[in-house]
């Protein structure tokens, strides 16, 4: 097996990849790269994924049919292996290619299992009503505790440590905007709409390897879209 294209273009056609000369390069991915257009001086053994960016653990566009989280099949490929967790099965929905709260009790995460504690973690929100929080749950278990909340309410975001005790916030946030959460070691930080928060001492579930999202109450205005965790670059 080798490699005869590199993002649809031959490789007799690139004449380099990153910066290396294709020349230099043995392999890609553990693939070798063929044909070779002259015998390599210094051969590489090039990972695209180490050059472009950390591994993708989990990754979903909630793309499907309109049904609850827990029969909806996350995406294909790396990244999309694993189930979501969701307490009660009727929390979570699928509503036009994006997650809602359709049914379900208060304060309640969906998770899914990643394998790391130490990620970073990514959605596009969008918050319209502010009696409803909507955002992401780092190091969390399915349902409602022990949890943390990185969530948007009535143009705050916060960290709030088992829904009740806010450990950081910020004002002025916007209705919509993604959301990145990094967890490393006992530091959970949050970045939204160009404003940053974070907290030193979140040793609560700090080797817990399952992260989610989460929606406070059942409403149809509050979306979550484009679920995704790397590991730490």
């Amino acid at each position: 097996m080798s490699v005869g294209s590199f993002n649809g273009v031959p490789i007799g056609n690139i004449a380099e990849i990153n910066g290396v000369p294709i020349a230099n390069i043995a392999k890609i991915n553990g693939v070798d790269v063929t044909p070779a257009l002259q015998p390599p001086l210094a051969p590489i053994n090039l990972n695209l994924e180490a050059l472009t960016g950390a591994a993708t653990l989990f990754e979903d566009t909630f793309t499907g049919p309109d049904q609850q989280l827990s029969f909806h099949v996350p995406d294909p490929g790396p990244g999309g292996a694993g189930t979501w967790q969701d307490p009660g099965d009727l929390n979570f929905s699928i509503r036009s290619n994006a997650v809602q709260r359709v049914f379900g009790s208060s304060n309640v995460s969906a998770v899914v299992e990643t394998g790391q504690s130490d990620v970073v973690i990514s959605a596009d929100i969008t918050h319209v009503v502010n009696s409803v929080s909507v955002g992401l749950s780092p190091r969390s278990v399915a349902g409602s505790g022990p949890v943390w909340r990185c969530d948007l309410d009535a143009g705050v975001f916060r960290i709030r440590e088992n829904s009740s005790v806010v450990r950081a916030s910020a004002g002025g946030s916007a209705s919509s905007g993604t959301m990145t959460v990094t967890c490393t070691g006992a530091t959970i930080s949050v970045n939204y709409d160009g404003e940053d928060i974070s907290y030193d001492l979140a040793t609560q579930n700090q080797t817990v390897t399952t992260h989610g999202i989460y929606l406070s109450n059942p409403n149809f205005g509050e979306i979550i879209d484009n679920f995704k965790v790397t590991e730490l670059p």
